[in-house]
C-alpha cells in the first residue's frame, strides 16, 4: 500500500517589484499604468496528494505561471520533509567526459546515461560542452535521476522536479525520454516526479497520474483529476502507443547500411542471413534494424547454454569436429547487430525487434554477443538468457603481454599511445610477436596477420579489451 502525502500549498500574494523610471516611461507611452501591465497576483491555495512513484504534470503556454507554481510546490514539499532534486540543476558541469561526472563505476555510469536516452557509445566520452542542447538536457536528467535514487536511500520521501520538460527535444525524442522517465519512476516506486512543460505531447507521453492546466495569472483553481496510477509495463514489453507509428518487417542489407554509422563497431557482420527492420510508417525511414548471421566457429558460452550440443563434454566419447560444425550451421544463428536511431531509443524498439524474431527464428537456437550488454539489456528483456562469457585464451595472452609492457587495459582505447608505450617498454620485436600471435590464433583475424603493426595492434585492442556479454535462446 503506497503512502499518499497531502501537501498543503498555501495561498500566496505576489507583489510586483518596484518599477523604474524607464519602465514607467514605457507604460505611459502606451497609455497604460503600471497596475494595468503588472497586476498583483493572487495564487490560490492547493492541496496536493502525492505518493512516491506518482507523476504530476503542470501544463500551460509560456507566461502562464508554470514555473512559479512548480516553485511553490517545491517549497511546500520541502516544508513537509521531502527531499527535492531540481532539474535543470543550476550548477555548471565539470569539463570532463560524461562517464566521469558519476562517482560510481564506469559500468553504472554508462547505465545511468543510457536510461536517460544517452545510450550512444560516443556520448559516454563526450564532454558537456560537446553535446547538443537536447543531449545536455538528457545528461542533466541522468544526473538528477541518480541523485534522486541516492536521496531515496536515506528513507525520506523524494521528488524530482523538472521545469521546461523536453523543451529542447524534437517530438520523437521527447516521447522517448518521457517514456524512459515514467518507466524509471514507476518501477523504482520511491520517487515522485513533477514536470512542467508547455508542450502537451511530452506530458501525454509521461502518462501522469494528475495534471494541472495553467491559465493566465492562475485565476481560479487548477484542475487536479484523479485516476488510478498506471502500472509499470512488464519487463520486455512496451506500451502499444510507443510503437504505433512503426511497422516491423523483413528488411534488406540496404536498411542496415542506412543505420550502420550509428553502431559503435565500424565493421559490418561477416555474414548476413537475414535483416529485420522497424520502419516509421509516416516517413518510410528505417529507425531500427537487426542483422542475423551465421555463428562463429568458437564460442565458450555455448558449453553453458547448450552443454554438449556444439562441443564435446569432458569424459564423453569424442565425435568428429565436423559433426559439431555441421550441427551448429544447421541449428544456430547469431543476432550480430541491433541498431536503433537515437531519437527512438528508450521506446522498446530493440526489444521488439529481437522478440519478434525469436517468435519465428531461422534456427532451433539463437545466440548474441554484445559489448553493450551490461548497459542496454534489451536481449534479456526480449526473453534471451544471459550466459557467462569467460575471457578467451587468445585475449588473455594479449592482455597479459600488455600488462607486462606496462599498458593497462583502459589504455587500449587509445591504440596509438598504447603501442608507443609498449614498444618503449619491451621493444618493437616483442610487441610485434605478441600481436601477430594474437592474429594467428583466430580464423577471423588470421587474414590480417600480415597487416602493418599499427592497424593490427588497433584491431587487437578493440577485440581483447571488450567486455562482452553472451545471450542464448
Amino acid at each position: 500500500m503506497r503512502a499518499v502525502h497531502t501537501i498543503e500549498v498555501r495561498r500566496m500574494r505576489l507583489e510586483r517589484s518596484a518599477p523604474t523610471r524607464r519602465g514607467c516611461e514605457a507604460a505611459a507611452s502606451l497609455g497604460a499604468t503600471v497596475d494595468d501591465l503588472l497586476p498583483t497576483l493572487e495564487l490560490p491555495a492547493l492541496r496536493l496528494p502525492l505518493a512516491p512513484g506518482d507523476i504530476l504534470a503542470i501544463e500551460g503556454p509560456s507566461g502562464s505561471g508554470k514555473s512559479r507554481l512548480l516553485a511553490r510546490v517545491v517549497d511546500a514539499l520541502r516544508e513537509h520533509g521531502w527531499t527535492v532534486i531540481h532539474l535543470p540543476a543550476r550548477r555548471l558541469l565539470r569539463d570532463v567526459p560524461c562517464v566521469d561526472l558519476f562517482a560510481e563505476p564506469v559500468e553504472d555510469a554508462m547505465r545511468f546515461l543510457s536510461r536517460a536516452g544517452l545510450g550512444e557509445a560516443a556520448c559516454f566520452l563526450r564532454r558537456p560542452g560537446e553535446l547538443s542542447s537536447g543531449q545536455l538536457f538528457r545528461l542533466r536528467l541522468a544526473l538528477a535521476m541518480r541523485n534522486a535514487e541516492l536521496a531515496a536511500c536515506r528513507g525520506t520521501p523524494v521528488a524530482l522536479a523538472i521545469d521546461e520538460f523536453a523543451s529542447h527535444l524534437d517530438d520523437v525524442t521527447a516521447a522517448s525520454v518521457a517514456h524512459l522517465l515514467a518507466r524509471w519512476a514507476r518501477r523504482d516506486g520511491r520517487i515522485g516526479v513533477i514536470a512542467a512543460a508547455s508542450r502537451s505531447d511530452a506530458l501525454d507521453a509521461l502518462n501522469p497520474d494528475a495534471r494541472w492546466r495553467a491559465g493566465h495569472a492562475w485565476s481560479g483553481s487548477p484542475a487536479l483529476p484523479t485516476q488510478q496510477p498506471p502500472a509499470p509495463p512488464p519487463l520486455g514489453s512496451a506500451p502499444a502507443e510507443l510503437l504505433r507509428d512503426l511497422i516491423f518487417e523483413p528488411g534488406r542489407i540496404a536498411d542496415y547500411h542506412e543505420l550502420a554509422r550509428l553502431h559503435y563497431r565500424a565493421a559490418r557482420p561477416a555474414t548476413v542471413s537475414a535483416v529485420h527492420v522497424a520502419r516509421d510508417t509516416r516517413t518510410g525511414d528505417a529507425i531500427g534494424v537487426m542483422v542475423v548471421s551465421m555463428p562463429t566457429l568458437n564460442g565458450a558460452w555455448r558449453a553453458l547454454a547448450w552443454p554438449g550440443r556444439y562441443a564435446p563434454l569432458a569424459g564423453t566419447p569424442a565425435l568428429p569436429r565436423g559433426t559439431f560444425v555441421e550441427r551448429m550451421n544447421r541449428e544456430l544463428r547469431c543476432i550480430s547487430r541491433v541498431i536503433v536511431e537515437p531519437r527512438w531509443r528508450g521506446r522498446g524498439v530493440a526489444t521488439e525487434l529481437v522478440r519478434r524474431y525469436l517468435a519465428s527464428p531461422l534456427s532451433k537456437h539463437t545466440e548474441a554477443v554484445a559489448a553493450m550488454g551490461r548497459t542496454c539489456r534489451f536481449f534479456e528483456a526480449a526473453g534471451m538468457r544471459r550466459c557467462a562469457l569467460p575471457l578467451g585464451a587468445r585475449a588473455a595472452r594479449f592482455l597479459d603481454a600488455m600488462e607486462f609492457c606496462g599498458v593497462e587495459r583502459w589504455r587500449l582505447a587509445m591504440p596509438a599511445q598504447a603501442l608507443e608505450r609498449a614498444i618503449a617498454s619491451r621493444g618493437r620485436a616483442f610487441v610485434e610477436h605478441e600481436v601477430r600471435l594474437w592474429a594467428g590464433a583466430s580464423r577471423a583475424a588470421a587474414r590480417h596477420r600480415h597487416d602493418p603493426l599499427e592497424s593490427l595492434f588497433a584491431r587487437a585492442c578493440r577485440n581483447a579489451a571488450a567486455e562482452r556479454v553472451a545471450y542464448a535462446a
